[in-house]
């Protein structure tokens, strides 16, 4: 009889244990950093009140989540609009913030583009900014981003720049 038990609180444990792996692996996916987007998902207003989308466009392209309030955003803004070598027309910075904390980010990186996200980050799934997303030119993800990037490390810089310009 107490063979039988432990046979049973073994089996008990370890069916616990797969459960707790199956949750852990369910919220992770969830709350991935940063999670796959599919580009036609993001979409933001100009300044005019127009809804844009950057799935138009055949060039590869960076999209950069960001908010005023956020300094590791702030500094990679500043990092980003000094690449002298990016081309600008390329990058796109994205918030949920009023025109007003948006006009703040664009006085720290004039060179970019920007926009209000028509949905929120929590909705996109994204749980950490800055988040850089890098898509080619026909709209895949290739390459995800989530803090600041190194952009005073030359192999960086390069890796990064030839990201923007895969065809």
């Amino acid at each position: 009889m107490m063979y039988l038990w432990q046979v049973n609180r073994t089996l008990l444990a370890g069916a616990l244990g797969i459960v707790a792996l199956v949750i852990l692996l369910a919220l992770y996916q969830y709350y991935a950093v940063a999670p796959n987007i599919p580009l036609q998902k993001i979409k933001w207003y100009n300044k005019k009140g127009n809804l844009q989308t950057v799935n138009s466009t055949q060039h590869p392209k960076m999209i950069v989540f960001s908010a005023s309030w956020c300094g590791n955003c702030r500094d990679e803004l500043k990092s980003i609009n000094a690449q002298p070598n990016l081309d600008s027309s390329r990058v796109w910075v994205l918030s949920e913030e009023s025109w007003n904390a948006i006009d703040k980010l664009k006085a720290i990186a004039p060179r970019l583009n920007y926009g209000k996200l028509a949905t929120s980050l929590s909705q996109l799934k994204i749980h950490s900014i800055p988040s850089i997303y890098f898509f080619n030119s026909r709209s895949q993800i290739i390459k995800k981003h989530t803090g600041n990037i190194r952009w005073e490390d030359y192999s960086n810089r390069e890796h990064y720049f030839k990201l923007l310009q895969i065809q």
